[in-house]
């Protein structure tokens, strides 16, 4: 199955490792699912993502979107 993730989906799924977004993101990280994106919505994940209001750690951000990209 191939699936686009709304950037709201990918933060959802980082701030609570629980919820169906972290499931989805979990299907995607064991090749269960194959995530399509094109260089904007990359651009748009890099965005968001490095925001510091989340405060993610910005190098497991890095390789998160190495690993999708």
């Amino acid at each position: 199955m191939r699936v686009v993730i709304d950037t709201n989906v990918l933060v959802s799924a980082l701030l609570s490792l629980f919820g169906p977004p972290a499931q989805l993101l979990r299907l995607i990280v064991n090749g269960s699912v194959s995530l399509v994106l094109d260089d904007r919505i990359y651009a748009e994940y890099k965005t968001v993502l490095g925001r510091p209001r989340f405060k993610f750690n910005l190098d497991r951000v890095e390789e998160l979107l190495d690993f999708v990209a």
